[in-house]
């Protein structure tokens, strides 16, 4: 089985609005007051790119993500949300987003972001990924936010 990428479209938005994990449910209620899909939607109108991931057997969406330009420091802002079926092709995913993000960093020289403090999932994935965490940030109803970065070595 094989993890399979297209170009994320609107109405993928829809999809995950109705189908993320919990855990981006939550985070995406510190980040924003808009609905999770108007969320979704500029995002990936902000990205300079932006991918869904599914795999050969089911065609079936499991991730959506992209990353777009920090208009104040230029650097590439990553964003992820998923589904629960992330869980059944989370070591190919990691494998191919360790080749994104090399990608990524070439075309920005540093990344960063933020996580929601308690989303565990999300933090061993990044920690996977190389990233370091930096400051504490408060997001909407006093939620805590921690940084996120990776810069081109």
């Amino acid at each position: 089985m094989a993890v399979n990428f297209r170009p994320a479209k609107v109405e993928d938005c829809f999809y995950f609005e109705e189908h993320m994990r919990d855990q981006d449910k939550i985070e995406a209620a510190c980040i924003s007051i808009k609905a999770r899909g108007d969320l979704l939607i500029d995002c990936l109108t902000h990205s300079d790119e932006s991918h869904v991931a599914y795999t050969d057997d089911k065609k079936k969406p499991f991730a959506i993500f992209g990353v777009g330009q920090s208009s104040a420091l230029g650097d590439g802002v990553p964003w992820f949300c998923a589904t629960d079926d992330l869980i059944f092709n989370k070591k190919l995913f990691l494998k191919c987003s360790k080749e994104i993000l090399e990608a990524w960093l070439n075309m920005y020289g540093r990344l960063w972001n933020v996580v929601h403090q308690d989303n565990d999932k999300a933090i061993n994935f990044l920690t996977h990924l190389g990233f370091t965490f930096g400051e504490k940030a408060w997001g909407l109803n006093e939620s805590v936010m921690i940084e996120f970065y990776k810069e081109k070595s």
